[in-house]
């Protein structure tokens, strides 16, 4: 799919689409044309409202809305170029026209062109301030882009007019969990649950942000009923389970727990295949030598800005970001994808598939400069600040790369009991992004090969990589937040800014969870089941009371 295609929609067109002939005068047989196509079209039936649209536009050329009309069709068909030539005639003709300029800030959204979606967005709320459609989707995409009070105040303003579906109604609670606000989040979710199409959804969301307790069983199982009743896919059985999972585990009643964690992680189709990916990692270890990093360590960038917080999910990633982020000069970017897409780019433009080694073979130094630039590109700093975090905890996979890009980066390796971690990944529903974490096997495997790969890391770049242990850093959150500011080259401050921040976006599985208070009852959760998964944990190979430690 070409990502800038529809940047070009309101760009002057040279011919019609689909060759379309000159127009015929019949107006009113168009309109009949038009009518049956746009019926077709809520029928589902793209292929006959395609073929009446077109004639429409061979008796009416003219018709801005059959034209937007045609390209809704062929958009929801995936015929993405003749779609935006459709919406760019129909731009053409009327550069204003309102349904127009929604669509295309539509497309852009699902393409991922999201500053050119806001700016349609703005001009249809412009000329139209209480066009819901404009005003839900750009907030949608300012939540995207980690612009969550602007987003919550242009819902608050739809919910204030009316406009009280249940779909706006969840999308503002979840904005409003971005901001900390869970006691108005869950009122919106409970309100949401009774009329939304897939309250097994909104009963997972709302379950992340709920501290059940005994005070809570009666309402639980109304939602739970409630819920029951209207399970009707798949995706709807997997919320409904891990929901539940959650619930019990509040309640302590860790047996009910984990058969609900079980039964929505058996529901998730996910594919992993532990020996391919062990098979990669030793493939890394032998490409990203010591002395393959060594003949190229003047390579990369000047920049000592980026903090790179990696390690396994729920191992501590956000905490650390947030103790960080106390700091004047280091300002957090959160889980940021760009280098693993900006690596898949290079790959692609030599025709390589994802990780194949022949690519690291083939980087040139300036390469490895135009990598880190366009890395560093969308960076903006506030005045005062020095450094950015960036805690994509997948990024332990690039090590390599973050050291040839930037050789003054530091990285900080959050490390977890690794039976905690395994517990924890397969507690959480991650939609299928992280595909190991559905089964304890895979997760096992998974952690071991990531083990063996830090070790090598460590072993590489001894000097850029300081290992943080959970269990030690919420024992001791200001000696290790001393640590931590002292590898990086930064003063300690005072003793008062090593509280976690509070303010701010959070967009993290487990956004509830990173805004609590430090505390310690996560240590060794994993013995409360130990009854239901202790054999598989086993293989970690340790007494049951010891925690685990990494083998770095």
């Amino acid at each position: 799919m070409n990502q800038s295609a529809a940047k070009t929609a309101e760009g002057s067109a040279s011919s019609h689409p689909r060759n379309i002939p000159h127009p015929n005068s019949n107006l009113e047989e168009a309109h009949e044309f038009r009518q049956q196509g746009e019926a077709f079209q809520l029928q589902g039936d793209c292929a006959a409202a395609a073929r009446m649209l077109e004639q429409a536009l061979r008796l009416n050329p003219l018709c801005v809305g059959t034209w937007v009309s045609l390209s809704e069709v062929l958009f929801q068909n995936g015929e993405i170029t003749p779609s935006l030539d459709c919406l760019k005639q129909a731009l053409q003709l009327h550069p204003g026209d309102i349904r127009a300029r929604l669509l295309l800030g539509n497309y852009q959204k699902q393409l991922g062109e999201q500053e050119s979606a806001v700016g349609n967005y703005r001009y249809v709320l412009e000329h139209e301030p209480h066009n819901v459609a404009a005003a839900v989707n750009l907030a949608s995409v300012l939540r995207e882009q980690g612009q969550a009070p602007a987003a919550v105040t242009l819902l608050r303003g739809v919910i204030g007019r009316g406009s009280i579906s249940p779909h706006i109604l969840f999308n503002f609670a979840n904005t409003l969990v971005d901001l900390g606000e869970f006691s108005e989040a869950r009122q919106y979710y409970r309100t949401a649950l009774a009329t939304h199409p897939q309250p097994a959804k909104v009963f997972f969301n709302l379950a992340s942000i709920t501290r059940f307790s005994s005070e809570d069983r009666e309402s639980l199982q109304q939602m739970q009923n409630h819920v029951a009743a209207r399970l009707t896919t798949n995706d709807d059985q997997i919320y409904y389970h891990f929901a539940l999972g959650k619930a019990h585990d509040d309640l302590e009643e860790f047996s009910t727990a984990f058969q609900h964690y079980q039964q929505a992680n058996s529901l998730v189709v996910a594919a992993f295949d532990p020996e391919d990916h062990q098979r990669q990692v030793e493939g890394w270890m032998n490409c990203w030598s010591a002395r393959f990093l060594h003949a190229r360590q003047d390579w990369g960038h000047e920049a000592a800005s980026p903090i790179f917080i990696v390690g396994m999910p729920r191992s501590g990633t956000t905490l650390v970001e947030r103790l960080l982020a106390a700091h004047p000069e280091i300002h957090p970017l959160g889980e940021r994808p760009e280098l693993r897409l900006l690596i898949d780019q290079y790959e692609q433009s030599l025709g390589c598939d994802s990780g194949d080694l022949a690519a690291v073979g083939r980087l040139t130094q300036a390469d490895v400069h135009q990598l880190a630039e366009n890395y560093l590109r969308d960076v903006r700093l506030p005045a005062g600040t020095s450094h950015f975090t960036d805690k994509m905890p997948a990024n332990f996979l690039w090590i390599g790369w973050i050291a040839l890009c930037f050789p003054h980066a530091r990285i900080i390796h959050c490390r977890r009991d690794p039976r905690d971690v395994c517990l924890s990944c397969y507690f959480q529903h991650f939609n299928a992004k992280i595909p190991y974490a559905y089964n304890l096997h895979h997760l096992v495997k998974y952690i071991r090969s990531y083990e063996q790969l830090m070790s090598h890391w460590g072993a590489v770049l001894p000097e850029k990589i300081l290992d943080v242990q959970y269990e030690n850093l919420v024992e001791a959150p200001d000696a290790e937040t001393r640590r931590m500011l002292a590898f990086l080259g930064l003063s300690e401050g005072n003793e008062s800014d090593f509280q976690p921040v509070q303010g701010g976006t959070v967009r993290t599985a487990s956004a509830w969870q990173a805004r609590q208070p430090i505390y310690k009852t996560s240590r060794q959760r994993w013995l409360k089941y130990r009854d239901h998964a202790g054999p598989l944990l086993e293989e970690f190979g340790c007494d049951a009371e010891q925690p685990v430690q990494s083998t770095r």
